[in-house]
């Protein structure tokens, strides 16, 4: 047992303190898929381990098909990640190859369709804000276009690739009445 172990009932009070703001049916079905994989893991609640046990150990018996394991295991894999550090040039990298293969994708389509546009303004919003969460749960108004600049969180949006697919995004909302 490794010096961070927990109870995994605690681990399963931190994930669903973690889930608070979704609504109880959303809530409910979370916490049934984390249980079931849990229990797919043929482990108990009161046992103890560390996340990084718990998380190689449900992956090495998945439960049952249906069960809604992925947003257990994305918690598992980011309070995981939370206490690493990961080195400045790997993520400098990752943010450049984003940003070409994003530019590269906006000049190849000449009328994107409605999934594109949506796909690729969640990336350049992941991107532009990390720290803003999932832009999917984001206000409409927090992306604002004021002439020729894009402006998310208050904060204007200088990469032309993320701006233009954010563009795209706001006339496609606006379009849908959202």
């Amino acid at each position: 047992m490794s010096a961070q172990a927990k109870a995994i009932s605690e681990v399963v009070k931190d994930f669903e303190q973690s889930i608070r703001s979704l609504k109880p049916s959303t809530r409910r079905v979370y916490l049934a898929g984390a249980k079931a994989a849990i229990k797919g893991a043929r482990l108990e609640l009161w046992q103890s381990c560390s996340h990084d046990e718990l998380l190689d150990l449900i992956r090495k018996s998945p439960p049952e098909q249906g069960a809604r394991v992925a947003p257990f295991l994305a918690f598992l894999c980011g309070t995981r990640g939370a206490n690493r550090s990961v080195p400045k040039e790997d993520i400098t990298g990752v943010q450049n190859w984003v940003i070409q293969t994003l530019g590269k994708q906006m000049l190849s389509v000449k009328n994107p369709s409605i999934t594109t546009r949506r796909d690729l303004a969640m990336i350049a919003a992941r991107c532009a804000a990390p720290a803003r969460g999932t832009p999917r749960k984001w206000p409409v108004s927090c992306l604002k276009i004021k002439d020729h600049e894009v402006i998310l969180w208050e904060v204007k949006i200088e990469q032309p690739c993320f701006a233009l697919a954010l563009r795209l995004w706001h006339a496609c909302e606006r379009e849908r009445g959202s």
